[in-house]
């Protein structure tokens, strides 16, 4: 399949969309779209339904993907941005990604804060209850 010119040059024509603030992002042809608190999955088939791409395109796909998510990591006085490649990251893998827990670092008061700075979600993580499981 990929060694039809036509289907190579078709896949490597995407854009890009930034969601705003609202959770909406905004779409040529198909306009405003509600998609906060949405899986890439989800997001993939509410476009391709006939009221949104599905109008304009018959038997379309849709493939969305991140591309600016990113965690923010604090360490004492250093920190770090980490970029998202994985929509279902979880905590532990950011920190492994980021060089793990120092050990002047304490576990035991860690602060995970989601959403919108001005009114955060502050949920405070104990990580010294984790104990390492011998190989």
């Amino acid at each position: 399949m990929m060694n039809n010119p036509t289907l190579q040059q078709q896949n490597t024509n995407f854009s890009s969309f930034l969601v705003q603030d609202n959770g909406k992002v905004y779409l040529p042809v198909v306009g405003e779209v509600e998609v906060a608190l949405l899986k890439l999955r989800q997001i993939d088939s509410l476009l391709a339904l006939p009221e949104y791409f599905g109008k304009v395109y018959k038997g379309c796909f849709v493939r969305s993907q991140f591309s600016n998510n990113r965690v923010i990591i604090l360490k004492g006085e250093n920190g770090m941005v980490l970029p998202i490649q994985n929509e279902n990251m979880t905590v532990i893998e950011a920190i492994a990604a980021s060089g793990g827990v120092p050990n002047n670092v304490r576990a035991k008061n860690m602060r995970l804060i989601r959403g919108d700075l001005q009114a955060p979600n502050v949920y405070v993580i104990d990580l010294s209850t984790v104990e390492a499981c011998g190989a």
